[in-house]
């Protein structure tokens, strides 16, 4: 997905991120920051990359296109629990306790998005945070 997102950028843009993918490219792009989360069931590079994901939106200003691209499997490869106190080992215990319950995927997805700091709409709001000195908030 990066490289097709790249493929179409002006060569002017040059953008920089994060990927959380299941492995490491062959071919990783610079200015990126690669993390090798886990699937289906999240590990440390999972909670890493969403980590780096909120640290990098906090950088942003309002003036800052941020473009987020997802696939299947994003739940577990990026993740960041909405509770700090909340650890890998309890985040994969819920997960391997949803995937095996015979609940189906919008509601494994439902509970996930209540625990996690970046699911649901909470990745976007992080960046959508900060003060705009124009929008008078």
């Amino acid at each position: 997905m990066l490289d097709g997102m790249l493929s179409v950028l002006p060569p002017e843009v040059a953008p920089s991120g994060i990927v959380a993918a299941a492995s490491t490219p062959a071919n990783p792009r610079l200015r990126f920051k690669y993390f090798v989360g886990g699937h289906p069931t999240p590990n440390e590079q999972s909670l890493a990359a969403g980590k780096a994901a909120l640290e990098l939106l906090r950088g942003c200003s309002a003036d800052t296109l941020v473009i987020v691209l997802l696939s299947g499997g994003g739940s577990a490869l990026f993740e960041h629990p909405l509770i700090d106190s909340v650890s890998l080992e309890e985040l994969q215990q819920l997960n391997h306790v949803l995937v095996n319950c015979g609940a189906s995927i919008s509601e494994i997805n439902t509970i996930r998005k209540h625990i996690s700091a970046v699911k649901g709409g909470r990745l976007a709001k992080s960046g959508a945070s900060r003060e705009d000195p124009d929008s008078g908030h």
